[in-house]
């Protein structure tokens, strides 16, 4: 069985040196490669070794091999077995698997290293790698950083609004602005186009009542300003559209539009008919929609105008047998909040908004209004409230202001105190109560 057998010492002495990994290239000793034994592990470390080479089929290096210049790192450190095999391992294509067999000074190795093309530690990764993962350090930067950009601009608005409680506001000119206004035939409307023509604006009119609208255009004229009335009915969209058109194509462009045209029927849910409570939405809320789309344009395109909203405190406080009523100003107050919040978004800083709510004021819109705490207001109080929100920019103008103060304590008591609270107010006006409809 032993026939031809015989004992080559050499070669068991380079197979001894192979496995304990002090395998010496046949370069090293000075002689021909050829002499030297191939062992599977060096041939399957020789072709990890080497770079792609491209195939005579192949024209180009697949996008897949391609990788990024590697970035300049600290000089090589000395040969050994295990930081060879490690660059081995890190310079095997995608997709292959590394050597078989547990190599645990070559996994040590490969993790203390970096992988090539990514250079040392602490340098920004290659284009195309993408942004670190959440929840590294640069996340915990970033959060403390906008926790510090909150704190600082809550000190800086809480100074903001010391040094305006200490200083009188800056007010600016309506002079020789053209101001559009609805509703203006009588009671807060008309109030309000005088106070504009004392100040020399220009003056546009509208509302339904043809009588009275022609009444305020005398009283404005005789205070020396430039009036134009329009008998429009703000309940109907067309009208509102076809109106705004002829102002814009004979005057020019609104500056400053004041929505005030507003309708009521004070009665029950029950009691108040499908068509009344159709008016109160298209005069109280959408009338404000289509005008503001009507002449928003033109104030977008130069960045500067003044959109002011006449709600109601009913927009914040709900009242009994005035249910579509305070839905109707509880939209226009949402109205006038979004709106500022897009003008906002989209740059438009120039342009600006006011939302006024007065309580009961004597102007016949509501019969005989009443109640135990507080008054109700005069139309004068409420006019001068509202033109020191516009000269001075106010987003929310409360008549009085103490009802700022009732807004926010009605979000902390409870359900029990609020509702002792508005029996002690006993708030009372006439109303159709009982009279079920059944349009």
């Amino acid at each position: 069985m032993l026939a031809g057998w015989r004992w080559d010492q050499r070669a068991a002495d380079k197979l001894l040196q192979e496995k304990k990994g002090d395998f010496i290239p046949a370069a090293a000793q000075g002689k021909p490669d050829r002499e030297q034994p191939r062992s599977p592990e060096w041939r399957r470390r020789r072709r990890r070794a080497q770079p792609f080479q491209k195939g005579p089929s192949s024209s180009a290096t697949p996008a897949c091999t391609q990788r990024p210049p590697a970035a300049p790192c600290s000089p090589p450190a000395p040969h050994s077995p295990a930081t060879c095999g490690a660059a081995a391992l890190q310079r095997a294509p995608a997709g292959r698997e590394p050597a078989a067999g547990p190599n645990p000074a070559a996994s040590a190795a490969s993790t203390a290293m970096p992988r090539e093309g990514r250079g040392p530690p602490g340098a920004p990764p290659p284009a195309g790698l993408g942004p670190a993962p959440p929840g590294c350090g640069m996340g915990a930067v970033g959060a403390v950083r906008e926790l510090a950009l909150f704190l600082g601009t809550l000190l800086y608005a809480y100074a903001e609004a010391a040094v305006r409680l200490l200083l009188p506001a800056r007010r600016k000119a309506v002079g020789g602005e053209l101001v559009l206004l609805t509703g203006a035939g009588r009671g807060l409307g008309r109030a309000t186009a005088r106070e504009f023509a004392r100040r020399q604006s220009r003056l546009v009119l509208w509302d339904v009542d043809t009588h009275g609208l022609r009444e305020t255009a005398e009283e404005c004229e005789r205070l020396g300003a430039t009036v134009h009335t329009f008998v429009v009915d703000c309940s109907k969209r067309e009208e509102i559209y076809s109106a705004a058109e002829k102002v814009k194509k004979d005057i020019g462009d609104v500056s400053i539009l004041v929505n005030n045209a507003g309708v009521i029927t004070a009665a029950d849910l029950l009691s108040t008919q499908d068509h009344q409570i159709e008016k109160m939405f298209e005069v109280n809320i959408l009338a404000h929609i289509w005008t503001t789309r009507a002449f928003l344009p033109a104030m977008m395109d130069n960045n500067r105008g003044h959109i002011v909203t006449v709600a109601s405190a009913a927009g914040h406080f709900v009242t009994s047998f005035m249910v579509a009523y305070c839905s109707s100003k509880f939209a226009a107050v949402g109205f006038h909040k979004a709106l500022t919040e897009e003008l906002s978004t989209l740059g438009k800083n120039g342009i600006k908004t006011t939302c006024v709510c007065p309580v009961f004021m004597n102007t016949g819109f509501v019969k005989n209004p009443r109640t135990r705490l507080g008054r109700i207001l005069e139309v004068d109080e409420v006019v001068k409230e509202m033109m020191e929100g516009i000269l001075t920019n106010k987003k929310m103008v409360f008549v009085p202001p103490q009802l700022s103060i009732a807004l926010f304590t009605d979000m902390l008591i409870p359900e029990r105190v609020s509702r002792f609270l508005k029996k002690l107010t006993d708030v009372k006006f006439d109303a159709i109560v009982g009279h079920w409809s059944k349009q």
